[in-house]
């Protein structure tokens, strides 16, 4: 192709836009401050050489001061047309040069006949197009049917407007970040289960109270940091353990996280294959090959990942339209089902009588914290690391408290009340046992938000895991990340599904999450304080850096760490594949449910450390942080100074 002269070089740097953009995107790496001094380097070079060659093209058009040349500075240059010599007759220039001159706003306009005559050939073809003046304007039923229409066209339009804006820089995000989990069909199944274990309406709500408030509290804090921070939970571990010594930590909640994806997957394909008699179950085989049964979960687990991926591949803004639709359709179908069955609910015995122990109330509140705040306090800052550093931390917490305990307490205890008074017999699956004591049209309502739910989470858990791989120090990028964890998911959820079945799937499911729980409570406790102590934001290049403020090893807290998961996993129960499994110190089974309070002490002796030995080391960081930040900026002053001076 051959360049055209006349036209200005191209542009290599990046525009404005696109170098926030690109600033932006790095946020999350772990030498983002680094990454960032780079690329404006790079890009500084590069617009030093697009002007240096805009600069030289000008002079090479006035130079040449031909009609083409003039009509291509008019286009791009015009300030250089003044001085140079017209060659050609205004009207000439104009009408060769392909550049559109608006008229003077000065000059009274006076429409032609001709442009008279089409202005109204205009206007009547989109009267007659119009479908509001269509037909018999004095007809008040095609009236109302078009202005119906118009409300239709301009909801829809509103809504769409909504789940597609984007708002991951404000701290409203934090309550839609977990709306589309908390809002949706996982508090109607928790109800359920407390149900079927024999709570009473009143021990239902106060567990789920207890529990979902919990879980809020220790995400939120997560979110917080992020804020601080900009960057993936599993980073900022570093400034509580060290930079290499946050290695066997964040090792386990990359373990946690994945495990969670699996769990998520299983209880899907469960879910799919128990939904309908026409549908074939999860356990059921497809074929055989080379000698191994493919079951049907298989197909079941890759339906649910890749739409999943489908939420994560275009980036973080997708996954929030996502969220928002998945919790506004979990909360329509919590409601419609609560008035659906308010004649029932209101002849009901809604009542705080004892129908188990109070040690089962705190239980079951352990259970809602083991499920949704140990399995998510890994993750509270890789959906807040987007927000500015400016942005109010009470505002922060206050979104995120509201979506993560207000919305699933709410829509938690109308499912209690929902499946209050129903009887609800042990089965070997809960999912279909909930769903048949229901009305017929509940199920094809609850059903699609369920797996939506189920979506979300394993979306969420496979995003927060790409961030987590950084604090491995792995080098590999997202997709390659995503797609580690999704062969393993299928492997393990799909092909491995008969696996499960020695011991029950929820057996294994629930034995596997406490077995987890445990170091995840134990690091969530430690890394709670250390932010909590923490009033100033985080030095980001020391949190890459062994030999920063942060240390290679904090062994108070990596200590503190392995005594906590010790203690814990003495105090606990865990039931995997046929085995059981009982800690030492483990406290009596309370009715059903076990007394797994190794989760609460391996928490709140984590916790503990860092109030009493960490408190000093922090304020030292703190002081080391501020003094090294003001010499710098002490620096930059002299140095402005000598170039304003003349010396380089």
């Amino acid at each position: 192709m051959v360049e055209n002269r006349y036209e200005p070089p191209i542009r290599q740097a990046l525009s404005d836009d696109e170098l926030l953009e690109a600033l932006g995107e790095r946020q999350g790496e772990t030498d983002s401050t680094l990454t960032a001094i780079a690329v404006l380097e790079r890009e500084t070079a590069l617009r030093n050489a697009d002007r240096a060659a805009f600069e030289y093209w000008v002079a090479q058009m006035i130079a040449e001061n031909s009609v083409a040349a003039r009509a291509a500075l008019a286009a791009h240059a015009p300030e250089a047309l003044a001085g140079l010599e017209e060659v050609v007759p205004s009207a000439e220039l104009h009408a060769t040069v392909s550049v559109q001159v608006e008229p003077p706003t000065d000059s009274h306009f006076q429409p032609t006949a001709e442009d008279i005559e089409q202005l109204a050939a205009v206007m009547s073809s989109r009267e007659e197009a119009s479908p509001a003046r269509s037909g018999n304007l004095d007809d008040p039923k095609q009236e109302k049917s078009a202005q119906l229409v118009a409300a239709a066209k301009n909801g829809s339009r509103q809504l769409y407007d909504f789940l597609t804006s984007n708002d991951r820089g404000k701290a409203t995000s934090q309550f839609w970040a977990w709306f589309g989990i908390s809002g949706t069909a996982l508090p109607v199944l928790i109800a359920a289960l407390f149900a079927r274990l024999g709570f009473s309406f009143g021990q239902s709500a106060a567990a789920l109270a207890l529990g979902f408030i919990g879980s809020a509290v220790i995400i939120s804090v997560g979110s917080l940091a992020g804020k601080r921070s900009g960057l993936p939970t599993a980073v900022i571990s570093r400034a509580a353990f060290g930079v290499v010594g946050n290695y066997l930590p964040a090792l386990t909640l990359i373990f946690s996280r994945v495990f969670w994806v699996v769990a998520a997957s299983l209880v899907g394909a469960t879910l799919i294959g128990g939904v309908s008699p026409a549908v074939p179950a999860a356990g059921d085989s497809i074929g055989n090959i080379f000698g191994f049964d493919i079951p049907w979960a298989t197909l079941f687990v890759i339906g649910l990942l890749f739409l999943a991926g489908l939420s994560i591949a275009f980036g973080g803004r997708v996954l929030a339209s996502v969220q928002k639709f998945g919790g506004l359709l979990g909360v329509t179908s919590a409601a419609a089902l609560l008035v659906a069955e308010w004649p029932r609910i209101a002849s009901a015995q809604l009542t705080f009588n004892e129908g188990v122990s109070n040690l089962e109330v705190i239980t079951g509140a352990i259970l809602v914290v083991a499920g949704m705040g140990l399995a998510w306090v890994s993750a509270g800052a890789d959906f807040a690391r987007k927000l500015p550093t400016n942005a109010l931390g009470v505002r922060v917490v206050g979104w995120a408290l509201l979506g993560l305990a207000v919305v699933p307490t709410v829509v938690g205890i109308a499912g209690a009340a929902t499946f209050s008074g129903l009887k609800l017999e042990s089965a070997s699956n809960p999912l279909r046992e909930a769903l048949s004591v229901l009305p017929s049209w509940a199920p094809p309502l609850l059903v699609p938000g369920m797996i939506l739910t189920i979506v979300v989470w394993i979306a969420m858990a496979l995003y927060s895991a790409n961030l987590g791989f950084q604090a491995l120090g792995a080098k590999f990028g997202a997709r390659i990340g995503a797609a580690l964890c999704i062969i393993a998911t299928i492997v393990i959820s799909g092909f491995g599904y008969q696996l499960w079945s020695p011991g029950g799937l929820w057996n294994n499911l629930a034995g596997l999450a406490v077995f987890l729980g445990v170091p995840v409570a134990a690091w969530s406790g430690i890394f709670i304080a250390d932010v909590l102590l923490r009033r100033i934001a985080y030095h980001e290049v020391s949190l890459s850096r062994s030999y920063g403020f942060y240390g290679s090893v904090n062994w108070v807290n990596l200590v503190g760490w392995i005594l906590a998961v010790t203690l814990g996993a003495s105090m606990v129960e865990v039931n995997l594949f046929g085995l059981n499994l009982t800690g030492l110190l483990r406290i009596e089974p309370a009715g059903l449910l076990s007394a797994n309070f190794g989760l609460f002490v391996s928490g709140a002796l984590g916790f503990a450390f860092p109030l009493l030995f960490g408190l000093r080391r922090i304020r030292n960081q703190e002081r080391e942080v501020l003094a090294t930040e003001a010499r710098r900026r002490d620096l930059a002053g002299i140095f402005d100074g000598n170039r304003e001076l003349g010396f380089d």
